[in-house]
């Protein structure tokens, strides 16, 4: 099984975000794998799980959103 740590694709802990490095070890095991984030805070917009496994342990994996260009279209759902 392919094992892709985020971490390895770029991603940094908090306060950075790591979203591309999310992604791009995502789109590396899109074919099957596991995609491992290690312990700590990461900042991250949307990413995509296809067909692999998300393998966290005492992680926060988290979200900060600009409310003020919030024009609520959608119903706001906190992630926390």
């Amino acid at each position: 099984m392919k094992i892709c740590d985020v971490v390895e694709y770029g991603a940094e802990t908090y306060p950075r975000d790591s979203t591309k490095g999310f992604r791009r070890a995502c789109a590396a095991c899109a074919d099957g794998g596991r995609v491992v984030v290690p312990q700590g805070k990461f900042k991250t917009g949307a990413f995509n799980l296809t067909q692999q496994e998300l393998l966290v342990k005492g992680t926060i994996i988290g979200h900060e959103f600009d409310w003020s260009s919030w024009k609520f279209h959608y119903p706001a759902v906190p992630i926390l």
